[in-house]
C-alpha cells in the first residue's frame, strides 16, 4: 500500500522532530505532538526506535533541551483495518486470533457514476476482541512508561460488527459492546497510569465532524477517557470559523464542562490570531500547528500564545459562560477571562453584559481588566469591542 508514511525513517526524522520542538518554543507549547510515523507500522503502537532512538532517551531529550513532554496519537483497531494511505498497517503485528469475523453484508447499492469508492477492508482486527485489547494495552503502557503524557485513541470508530466466538465479546457485537471496549482499554491504562490524559473520538463514528456517541456517555466511568474530540474542525480550522461551524463547540461548552481536545491548523488565521483565541477558548486542551505564511500573522501568534499561557488555568479549568456566540467569559476564582469575536466580514462592535453573580464572583470585589473594552460597574461584567472582520480580542482581570 502506497502512503504518506511508507518512508518512516527517511520523512519522520529525528532532525524532523526537534526543528518542530524548537517551533513549540517559539509559541509557548508544553509538549510536542507526533503523528503517524513515530509507530514501526500503521497503529502498530510500537515506537519506530530504528529511526528515533529509544523512546525514554527522546523523552528525556525534549524535556531537557526544550521543555515539551511528549503527546502521540495511537490509532486503534478499526481505523488500521481500512486500506487508507497512512503508511502500511500494522494488521500482522497482533496474534492473527483478533481478526473480525464480519457479519454477512447487505447487497451494496449501485454506485453513482464518478462517485468515490469506499476504502477497501484489509483483514479486520477487532476492536473488542480480548486478544487485541491485551496487545494494545501491553504496548500503550509501554510507551507510557517511557515518558508518554497524552495518549490520541482515534480510528477507534464502530467496525460493523464481529461474529468471532474466541474474542470473549457478546454475540452479536453491538455499539455498546463497540464503546466498552473502548473505555475497558483506556481503563486499562489509567490502572497504572492515571494522570496520562486519554483523548477519545467518538466511539462510534470516529473522527468525523458529526457526533454520534453523547458527549457524556461512560466518561464518568471509572478509569474512563478524560477529553472529547472537537469535532475534527482542524484541517481548515479558519474555514470552519467563517462558515461558523465552530460554534458547535460554543454550544457543546454550555450544554457539559468535559474537556475538548482539537489540534487546529494555525495557516489560515490572522493578526488578530482568532483561529487560536476561539479554540482555546472552547477547547480546554489546545493543539496548533501549521505556520502562517504572513510573519505578523505569526508574531501575533506568538504573543496571543504568551498570553494564553499566563492565564491558561482560567481556560483548562474555569467554569465557561456565553454571553452571547462572540462573548466568552472563563471564570476561576476570583479571576476572569473575556474573550472577544468578531463572526462577520465587517467592522463590529460586539456588545453584551452579565451579572458578576452569576459568573460566582463577588460583585463586592472591584475587577480591573487589562484591556479598556472590558468592564465592571453595577455588579455587571460589560463588553463593548470594537472588532474588524473575523476579529479577536482577550482582556483578564483579577478581583481584589
Amino acid at each position: 500500500m502506497e502512503g504518506a508514511w511508507d518512508h518512516r525513517a527517511e520523512q519522520y526524522t529525528k532532525a524532523a522532530i526537534e526543528r518542530e520542538a524548537q517551533k513549540g518554543v517559539d509559541y509557548s507549547c508544553e509538549a510536542i505532538y507526533l503523528d503517524p510515523g513515530w509507530d514501526t507500522k500503521f497503529a502498530s503502537l510500537i515506537w519506530g526506535d530504528a529511526w528515533l532512538g529509544p523512546m525514554d532517551a527522546f523523552v528525556k531529550e525534549m524535556r531537557d533541551r526544550y521543555g515539551l513532554k511528549v503527546s502521540l496519537h495511537t490509532p486503534l483497531a478499526t481505523w488500521m483495518s481500512l486500506d487508507i494511505p497512512m503508511g502500511p498497517p500494522a494488521i500482522d503485528t497482533y496474534p492473527a486470533v483478533a481478526r473480525l469475523i464480519a457479519p454477512p453484508a447487505p447487497p451494496a447499492p449501485p454506485q453513482e457514476p464518478g462517485t468515490k469508492a469506499a476504502p477497501r477492508r484489509l483483514p479486520a482486527i477487532c476492536m473488542g476482541s480480548r486478544q487485541y485489547l491485551e496487545a494494545a494495552e501491553k504496548r500503550l503502557l509501554e510507551l507510557c512508561a517511557a515518558g508518554a503524557t497524552f495518549l490520541m485513541f482515534d480510528g477507534n470508530f464502530w467496525n460493523g460488527g464481529c461474529l468471532n466466538p474466541d474474542h470473549g465479546h457478546p454475540i452479536p457485537y453491538t455499539f455498546e459492546d463497540h464503546i466498552r471496549a473502548n473505555v475497558d482499554l483506556a481503563a486499562r491504562i489509567h490502572a497504572k497510569y492515571p494522570r496520562v490524559l486519554i483523548e477519545m473520538h467518538d466511539m462510534i463514528a470516529g473522527g468525523s465532524p458529526i457526533r454520534h456517541t453523547p458527549l457524556y456517555y461512560t466518561y464518568g466511568l471509572p478509569g474512563s477517557w478524560d477529553e472529547n474530540w472537537g469535532y475534527e474542525l482542524m484541517w481548515d480550522s479558519m474555514a470552519d470559523i467563517k462558515a461558523l461551524r465552530c460554534l458547535s463547540l460554543y454550544y457543546s461548552n454550555l450544554s457539559c464542562n468535559i474537556p475538548f481536545y482539537l489540534h487546529v491548523n494555525l495557516r489560515g488565521d490572522n493578526t488578530d490570531a482568532i483561529v487560536l483565541w476561539w479554540y482555546a477558548s472552547t477547547c480546554r486542551h489546545l493543539g496548533i500547528g501549521g505556520t502562517a505564511k504572513d510573519p505578523a500573522v505569526v508574531a501575533a501568534q506568538k504573543a496571543a500564545m504568551k498570553r494564553y499561557r499566563a492565564a491558561e488555568d482560567l481556560y483548562k479549568r474555569g467554569e465557561f459562560f456565553g454571553i452571547s456566540e462572540e462573548i466568552h467569559v472563563h471564570a476561576l476564582g476570583n479571576r476572569v477571562a473575556v474573550n472577544a469575536f468578531n463572526l462577520d466580514d465587517r467592522a463590529r462592535t460586539i456588545e453584551g453584559s452579565i451579572p458578576l453573580a452569576e459568573l460566582g464572583l463577588d460583585p463586592a470585589r472591584a475587577y480591573v481588566f487589562d484591556e479598556p473594552w472590558a468592564s465592571c460597574a453595577d455588579g455587571k461584567l460589560i463588553v463593548k469591542a470594537a472588532l474588524g472582520p473575523w476579529g479577536a480580542k482577550m482582556a483578564s482581570a483579577e478581583g481584589r
